[in-house]
C-alpha cells in the first residue's frame, strides 16, 4: 500500500530529485547487517533524517515488515 506525502515540502524537500539527495547524504557506508528489530525517530529529516538513516542504513531490510507507530 502506498501513500501519498502528506507533508512533502515541509519536513522534507518536495522534489523528487532534491529528496533522494536530501537521503542519500544520512545514509552511512559500508555492509548492513542482519537485525532483528530496530527502533528509529520518525520526525522530520531536519531533526532526526541522521539518526534515523544511521539505523536503517546500518541493517539489512527485508522484503516484509511490520511498522508500529502513530496515524500522524
Amino acid at each position: 500500500m502506498r501513500r501519498n506525502p502528506a507533508v512533502a515540502g515541509h519536513f522534507y524537500p518536495l522534489d523528487e530529485i532534491e529528496l533522494e539527495k536530501a537521503i542519500a547524504e544520512y545514509l552511512p557506508g559500508g555492509e548492513p547487517r542482519q537485525a532483528i528489530a530496530v527502533i528509529s525517530p520518525h520526525a522530520g529529516y531536519i531533526y532526526s533524517g541522521s539518526i534515523a538513516g544511521q539505523t536503517l542504513g546500518a541493517v539489512r531490510i527485508p522484503s516484509r515488515v511490520v511498522i508500529l507507530g502513530p496515524n500522524h
